[in-house]
């Protein structure tokens, strides 16, 4: 039986210590924010963790998202805008000497379209359903990072979170 250590998520991710490659590099996937990856993602991870000898725990896998809670169209459009912006100027910053940046968290789409994939952005129904489909491929644990602040994240754990109480 394996020790949790040795089938942790970012020991799959990178291969063995001091190794190039391993996991990942075996199991190349799209660079997409769209559900079905994920789902694919966390399906991958859990048979590579049941092939080892483990017990696959869904609470091992966690998938992040930025959450901005909003009343309009409008308000989402302006997130969105704010949000890929920002994503630009980390881009920018990272950037190596040579140009060849490969981390799979600098490659994606320069849209708004593939900005709003990969984030909760919306009306409480709106993350709610975003929530649920996540949900649906695997995904239960949900890292949330609320890029509209303090305001936004007590609206979703007052509108969005009691939807999902008691779920696991």
């Amino acid at each position: 039986m394996l020790r949790k250590s040795e089938i942790a998520p970012q020991r799959l991710q990178g291969g063995e210590r001091g190794q190039r490659g391993g996991f990942c590099a075996q199991h190349a996937w799209p660079e997409a924010n769209r559900q079905e990856f994920r789902g694919e993602r966390i399906a991958l991870f859990r048979a590579e963790v049941e092939a080892r000898g483990g017990v696959f725990d869904p609470m091992s896998v966690a998938v992040t998202r930025s959450i901005n809670v909003v009343t309009t169209a409008e308000e989402r459009a302006k997130a969105l805008e704010t949000r890929l912006a920002a994503r630009r100027r980390m881009d920018r910053l990272a950037q190596r000497p040579d140009g060849r940046n490969t981390a799979s968290m600098m490659s994606y789409a320069d849209t708004l379209e593939a900005a709003e994939a990969g984030a909760l952005y919306g009306t409480p129904d709106e993350i709610a359903a975003k929530l649920q489909a996540l949900r649906d491929v695997g995904a239960q644990y949900v890292l949330l990072n609320s890029a509209g602040g303090l305001a936004s994240l007590r609206r979703f754990a007052r509108e969005v979170r009691p939807a999902f109480a008691g779920a696991r």
